[in-house]
């Protein structure tokens, strides 16, 4: 068996220099607690100090007790303990231990004073070995001592500058905390730029002034500039390490094919604005969490700075980029950059060459070239790049140039070949020339900075995504089979385009993000549209007709959830309310039924769900077979008193238990006497469409009717009884609260002390106004709204204002389904309520339409503004005519002005709407026609009265 000392030279690694070192690990696992255990026992230290021997050397010394095995001189362990100073500091850590200043051949002293003059000698020979750095993410500049082996086992050379040289190393496993722990065994390429120097240049110099602001740079950490592992001065030569990339801006603009990461144009903008932040940051430096702002300029802009690592695009070699104070002028002396794409303030005349201030407008021209050349590859290829160079040479004297202006003016082949683009470019690439043409701007002050080129790039590459987003669900959409509530995820993405300005080409990224919640970023909104597009591109190649659709909607339903997520609430909330309005008056039943059943209650879609079902179940003849809706006996209802003239209070025997009987309300709904004796199935029908409607106790959001438990017959009233249960107390004993009609409760809450307060006004009001939206929205119409059928169930009078916020809907006695076929019956002309009807139903009895409903609620609207019931108000009226259309006239031209001091002029307004009737479409389809009057009662009424606070 090997010795221990054959072992330890086992270990040795040879480096890319045929110098030699031993992983550390390495060491760790050779000498473990048994073998040192062994050692020590063996070597000659005395019993007492054995135990305090090994527990220091397993603890952190193993290094140097390896190096005394390998000078035959492990008993020597016992002079490191003894001079450890009671310090808890590892022994291991005091290595390298360094060669006095005057004398490169004899040990420090204190390595003598400690092991004696030879062993020190020889333990100073070997420890070079055990040293080797270990490299670890975002470490300061160190300098090395020159004995210092490297632990790069590969070197090969990539190119070589004037600055230096650049080579691929190959990081030994043991010697890198740079990976996750899970990938802590994998050899690591880093990329090992170095600068040939003097140590007596180096302090004061500009040769570390690449790495000192790649340190500083560190501190934002920014994805899209290249990222710095640490830097080191070793043997008379200053060292940066970077992540390797695939290749650089140059290289990659000649390759014939696009890379697999940039087969489509929205990689490229993507890449593009990730430069033009990264730049941004450069010239504005601001690092909140250590409060440091800085100016800086990275000078030397070219493709060949510009790395590629999969799909990003890097922003590097900052060899001659400066951050300088807030108070100090970005401009300095041009450092002879590459001029191909130096701007006309870097140049000189043609005879002599001088050096010109440069700063931030010289990196934004640079960028321009920059951008213009990738936009040639994406459309015409490297071939094109290639031209558009050639196209642009010109000879200065013995020099040959392909720059971007002409002597300082414009070039006229760069204007014409934008031109030619132009030309040949998809429509949303429009803005990218625009862009261009305003950054190659030969006067420096009038090119943009680099924060408003990032803006427009930020709003371009979004663009691109949702473009690309838009097609591909439109070829999804071949599917038949779940077009409908593929559709409805198509119009999400749709609306949030519309909605957030990306569909105008006149929007700028301030007003697009205005839209957003606050604190969302470029970046969050391309991870969205990336996993959305990333998504739909796993299902190429599927057969659409045997797609597997409900997981997969349910995935996409997901990913444009979290998009929807990023607008401002208000925004969300408009945007599911028109997808309802839109897709709700598809009066394909089957479609319906497509709507996705799987909608959790925290999901936009999930009130869509409801409102179908409640067109569903409301649809002519859909229950009659089902049995959903309950039919009871006129023997188990028991009117108890007369609530208001189209309403009884009521107790229902339970079918189950006959002595069990629960308080309920009784609507009357009653048919003309030319239906007695003949109550025929088009009226049971319409009983049973109005009760299935109302009778799921999981309502869309703003349902405010009561729970219907079903119907029954009354034949001697010639009526119809749609049974609803009242409101109980919190106690599972409580009795139901009695009813009081909003009438009521404006007649008996006159004083100011105790009327509602301005909230809970504005709060009922909008309450009110959608819920109306909320029915037509399921294809009904209320037919009888009034403050006799908005009712409060307060605990006790003395509650009655606190309850106002919690309206509930009475009055469906005439509500029906929207639609040319229903059976429907016009206002009784002796109704006291008639006032609230609109003048054309009362005078023509013309069929009831959504516009009726709407000036129903502007009179509901009107009395809870002014706190007056609409009898007062028309009692005030002094003209013989007192006509429908006379009231309306004499409403809008006497109270309506009133509500602008108590309310405000939204509220005013909103009401002046309902009350002139002017909701209008002039589209021929009744679905359409729909779609246009909800769509403007929504943004007319129901959100200026969401705005109104008090």
């Amino acid at each position: 068996m090997d010795s221990i000392e054959d072992r330890i030279i086992g270990l040795q690694t040879k480096n890319f220099e045929s110098a030699y070192f031993v992983p550390a690990e390495d060491i760790e696992e050779l000498l473990t607690e048994s073998t040192v255990r062994d050692l020590v026992k063996q070597c000659g230290i005395e019993v007492q100090h054995q135990e305090e021997t090994i527990s220091i050397i397993i603890s952190g010394a193993r290094k140097i007790f390896a190096i005394l095995i390998l000078i035959h001189n492990e008993v020597l362990i016992r002079k490191f303990v003894e001079h450890d100073q009671f310090q808890i500091e590892k022994l291991d850590a005091k290595l390298p231990l360094s060669e006095p200043a005057s004398s490169l051949n004899q040990p420090v002293p204190g390595l003598v004073s400690i092991i004696g003059n030879s062993p020190a000698k020889n333990f100073f020979q070997k420890q070079w070995m055990f040293v080797s750095p270990y490299f670890r993410n975002d470490l300061s500049h160190r300098t090395l001592d020159p004995d210092v082996v490297l632990p790069f086992i590969l070197s090969s050379s990539i190119g070589r500058g004037a600055f230096g040289s650049v080579s691929e190393v190959v990081l030994h496993p043991h010697h890198q905390g740079i990976l996750r722990a899970t990938d802590i065994k994998t050899e690591i390429k880093l990329v090992r730029k170095q600068i040939e120097i003097s140590a007596e240049s180096v302090a004061g110099s500009s040769i570390s002034a690449e790495g000192d602001i790649l340190s500083t740079l560190r501190l934002v950490d920014h994805p899209n500039i290249v990222r710095l592992v640490t830097t080191y001065l070793h043997r008379g030569s200053y060292n940066l390490l970077f992540f390797p990339a695939e290749c650089n801006l140059y290289q990659f603009l000649s390759q014939d094919r696009r890379m697999p990461e940039f087969e489509t144009d929205t990689a490229f903008f993507v890449a593009l604005q990730g430069i033009s932040s990264a730049l941004a940051t450069l010239h504005e430096f601001y690092s909140p969490g250590f409060n440091i702002s800085m100016i800086g300029c990275h000078h030397d802009l070219k493709p060949s700075n510009i790395l590629i690592e999969k799909n990003r695009f890097l922003l590097a070699d900052f060899g001659l980029s400066r951050l300088k104070p807030l108070n100090a002028d970005s401009k300095t002396l041009f450092q002879g950059a590459d001029s191909n794409y130096a701007a006309p303030e870097c140049e000189f005349g043609e005879i002599i060459f001088e050096r010109s201030l440069v700063g931030r407008k010289s990196d934004i021209w640079a960028f321009g070239c920059i951008i213009s050349e990738v936009v040639t590859y994406m459309l015409m290829g490297s071939n094109g790049v290639r031209q558009f160079q050639e196209g642009r040479k010109a000879k200065v004297m013995n020099w040959t140039f392909s720059q971007f202006h002409q002597g300082g003016k414009s070039h006229p082949f760069v204007q014409s070949w934008i031109s030619k683009l132009e030309k040949i470019a998809p429509s949303n690439f429009s803005v990218v020339f625009t862009l261009i043409l305003q950054m190659l701007e030969i006067d420096p002050p009038k090119r943009p900075d680099a924060a408003s080129v990032s803006s427009s790039l930020s709003l371009l590459a979004i663009r691109s995504q949702s473009h690309s987003l838009d097609e591909k669900m439109n070829t999804l959409s071949k599917s038949q089979a779940e077009a409908y509530t593929l559709a409805v995820e198509h119009e999400r993405h749709r609306s949030w385009a519309t909605n957030t300005g990306l569909d105008d080409p006149q929007a700028n990224w301030d007003k697009f993000t205005s839209s957003l919640r606050t604190g969302v970023e470029f970046n969050d909104i391309n991870q969205c549209f990336s996993a959305l597009n990333a998504f739909l591109d796993t299902l190429n190649g599927w057969n659409y007709n045997e797609l597997p659709f409900s997981p997969v909607l349910r995935q996409l339903r997901r990913h444009v959830d979290k998009l929807m997520g990023l607008l401002q609430q208000r925004l969300q909330d408009k945007i599911t309310s028109a997808i309802e309005i839109q897709f709700l008056q598809n009066n394909n039943l089957d479609e319906l039924e497509r709507i996705p059943s799987d909608l959790s209650e925290a999901s936009p879609l999930h009130n869509l769900r409801l409102l179908g079902v409640a067109k569903l179940m409301s649809a002519s003849g859909a229950n009659v077979a089902s049995g959903l809706v309950e039919r009871f006996e006129a023997t188990q209802v028991n009117i108890q008193e007369v609530f208001d003239v189209r309403s009884s209070l009521a107790e229902l025997k339970e079918p189950t238990d006959s002595d069990a009987s629960v308080p309920v309300l009784i609507e009357w709904l009653e048919y003309d006497l030319q239906w007695v004796g003949n109550v025929g199935q088009e009226l049971f029908a319409r009983v049973e469409e109005l009760a299935s409607m109302l009778r799921h106790k999981e309502k869309p959001s703003g349902f405010l009717s009561l729970n219907c438990r079903g119907y029954y017959h009354n034949v001697q009233r010639h009526s119809f009884g749609l049974i609803f249960e009242l409101p109980v107390g919190p106690s599972p004993y409580a009795q139901p609260y009695r009813p009081t009609t909003l009438r009521d409760m404006i007649c008996k809450l006159r004083d100011i002390e105790t009327r509602p307060f301005l909230g809970q006004i504005f709060e009922l009001s909008h309450a009110l106004a959608y819920s109306i939206l909320q029915f037509h929205k399921a294809n009904w119409l209320h037919e009888n709204f009034s403050s006799f059928n908005v009712c409060f169930f307060p605990s006790h009078i003395e509650d009655a204002a606190k309850s106002i916020t919690e309206p509930r809907l009475i009055g469906f006695n005439h509500s029906r389904q929207d639609g040319l076929d229903a059976f429907t019956h016009g206002m009784n002309a002796g109704s006291e309520q008639q006032d609230f009807s609109h003048p054309d139903y009362l005078m023509d009895n013309k069929g009831f339409n959504h516009t009726y409903d709407y000036y129903s609620i502007g009179l509901v609207l009107l009395e809870i503004g002014l706190w007056r019931t609409l009898e007062s108000m028309a009692s005030t009226m002094k003209d013989d005519d007192k006509s429908p259309e006379s009231l309306r006239k004499f409403l809008l031209a006497r109270y309506v002005p009133r509500l602008g001091n108590p309310v405000g002029e939204i509220y005013q307004k909103v009401v002046s709407t309902c009350l002139e009737s002017d909701f209008s479409s002039n589209s021929s389809s009744p679905a359409s026609h729909r779609i246009a009057i909800l769509s403007e009662f929504e943004e007319r009424v129901v959100i200026p009265l969401s705005r109104c606070r008090a």
